[in-house]
């Protein structure tokens, strides 16, 4: 399994809220889930934290330095 999993919050038959909180149900994954998206975090508020993802990176932000900064 990969380490980090790179989810965007839009997808076409889902939301990556909804997969993110398959990936982190009970500690089944161990992967780490980060959201992304062309949008501002402002604009889904606690669903971020809800859904089990360790957090949200926008789109335009997207690096691997920003990636780090987020899992340390």
């Amino acid at each position: 399994r990969p380490d980090i999993v790179l989810l965007d919050v839009h997808l076409p038959d889902t939301s990556g809220f909804e997969i993110a909180a398959l990936l982190t149900l009970n500690g089944a994954s161990p992967s780490v889930v980060v959201l992304t998206s062309t949008r501002d975090a402002a604009e889904f508020g606690d669903l971020i934290v809800q859904c089990g993802a360790v957090g949200f990176v926008p789109k335009a932000e997207l690096s691997g330095p920003r990636l780090i900064m987020l899992l340390d």
